[in-house]
């Protein structure tokens, strides 16, 4: 959810799993009939934000593992005119940890910087 505005559909670890891809690109690929826009004719694709953040463009994080993603949230147009978009793009909230290697479970031990 992006303020008050609920997501139309949302992609947990299991569900980005089951797609069986290994990049952000690859999934956005696979999810394009949730993420096109019913409003007007915009072929851009959707706004991608990752944790709630604007980010250049999908080329930003296309080649991004999905195993990075904790979830995924799609939103629906209204959401993009809070980030300076129209309103004929959906939008894509791509949901990381805060740092990759944080989670020791899934990434190995938090490794200390050599100074």
């Amino acid at each position: 959810m992006i303020g008050d505005i609920p997501a139309e559909n949302q992609l947990n670890r299991a569900d980005i799993d089951a797609y069986g891809v290994g990049k952000i690109s690859e999934l956005l690929d696979e999810i394009v009939a949730q993420t096109q826009s019913n409003q007007g004719r915009s072929d851009d694709g959707p706004v991608v934000l990752v944790n709630g953040k604007r980010v250049s463009g999908v080329n930003e994080v296309s080649d991004l593992p999905t195993e990075a993603i904790l979830r995924l949230d799609i939103l629906p147009e209204e959401v993009a005119l809070k980030y300076g978009y129209d309103a004929q793009r959906k939008v894509v909230n791509i949901i990381c940890p805060a740092r990759p290697d944080a989670d020791p479970a899934r990434h190995g031990p938090v490794r200390q910087r050599q100074r």
